[in-house]
């Protein structure tokens, strides 16, 4: 079972929110569509005024529509992104502590025996792990290479 699945739904919105937009846009297309073929028959521009109104309110309403669905899949992603990251800050396994080094070895990259990259002393990869600096010749002579993520 992942991590909040029961508190946060797998998809940004529900049934019934796809269902509204469909039957919103259908709703906004066949007013444009309609107000066209209306107006396609006027042979006077002032004739044609009212169906063009009703054209670029549908228009507005399927734009609407689809933005405010769009906002509310942001707002549920926001809220189950910070949901995921709260629940694993909180299940940090017993002993985490961030990588520890003085002020004088900050520069130098830190790995574990373990290893097979070394990193710079923040690098969130080395975070929780006994990570010790060493130059970077040590390292590479221990068959470690630079960490793609923090480049050191």
């Amino acid at each position: 079972m992942s991590v909040a699945a029961g508190r946060f739904p797998a998809e940004p919105w529900g049934r019934a929110q796809v269902a509204g937009v469909a039957c919103t846009n259908v709703i906004g297309i066949l007013a444009v569509m309609a107000s066209w073929h209306r107006a396609s028959g006027l042979g006077r521009t002032a004739a044609q005024t009212n169906w063009i109104t009703v054209a670029v309110g549908g228009a507005v309403l399927v734009a609407a529509a689809n933005g405010l669905w769009l906002l509310a899949a942001r707002r549920a992603i926001v809220r189950r992104t910070g949901g995921v990251v709260a629940e694993v800050s909180r299940l940090r396994p017993a002993g985490f502590r961030e990588v520890d080094v003085d002020a004088a070895e900050r520069w130098l990259p830190v790995a574990t025996v373990a290893m097979r990259w070394y990193h710079r002393p923040g690098c969130p990869l080395t975070a929780g792990k006994h990570a010790t600096p060493d130059t970077v010749e040590a390292h590479t002579d221990a068959g470690r290479a630079a960490c793609g993520v923090c480049a050191p």
